[in-house]
C-alpha cells in the first residue's frame, strides 16, 4: 500500500529511461541510493528472451558497501495512486520484484521514495553469474538498443 507521504520513486533501470512516458511523473532528478547495488540478476521472457532462452534485466540489490545512481521521479500527489499503479504493473509482472521504501540523496536532500528490490526468493532470480554471462546478456541488449536508434533516426 502507498503512503501518501512518499510521492517519489527511484529507478535505477529502463523505468529511468522511459519516465516521459509515464503520466504523473512531474519531474526527474538524479539521485544516489546507498547500500544497495544494480545487477543483471533478473531472469525474463517478457522484456527480453523467451520462456526457452531468457534475457536478463536489471534488479536492485541489497549491498552494504554498495551504492547506485538513478534517477529520482517526483509524482503529481493528485495521481499518486494510479502513477504507483502504473508502475507497479510494470515492475511487479514476474514476481522478481518487491516495491520498498527507502532513502535516496538528490541535489543534497533525503528524499524517501518507493523503489523495486530483488526478491531473491524469485524462481527467476538467478543468484550469482559469471561475469561472462553478464557481458553476453549485455552484448545482445546494446545490439538490440543500436538497431532500434537506427531504425528510430531513419524514420524521424
Amino acid at each position: 500500500m502507498a503512503s501518501p507521504d512518499i510521492t517519489h520513486v527511484f529507478a535505477y533501470a529502463s523505468l529511468m529511461w522511459d519516465a516521459s512516458s509515464i503520466p504523473g511523473v512531474e519531474r526527474v532528478l538524479p539521485g544516489t541510493l546507498k547500500g544497495y547495488s544494480r545487477e543483471m540478476c533478473i531472469k525474463s521472457f517478457i522484456y527480453r528472451g523467451t520462456r526457452e532462452k531468457p534475457g536478463l534485466c536489471m534488479g536492485l540489490l541489497r549491498c552494504p558497501d554498495g551504492e547506485c545512481e538513478g534517477m529520482v521521479l517526483q509524482l503529481d500527489q493528485a495521481q499518486l495512486a494510479d502513477t504507483l499503479r502504473r508502475i507497479d504493473r510494470r515492475e511487479l509482472v514476474m514476481g522478481a520484484y518487491t516495491r520498498e521504501r527507502v532513502i535516496v540523496v538528490a541535489q543534497g536532500v533525503e528524499i524517501p521514495c518507493y523503489t523495486y528490490v530483488v526478491n531473491r526468493a524469485a524462481d527467476n532470480y538467478t543468484g550469482d553469474i559469471s561475469d561472462e554471462e553478464k557481458t553476453r546478456q549485455g552484448t545482445i541488449i546494446l545490439r538490440f538498443i543500436s538497431r532500434w536508434l537506427l531504425v528510430w533516426s531513419r524514420n524521424r
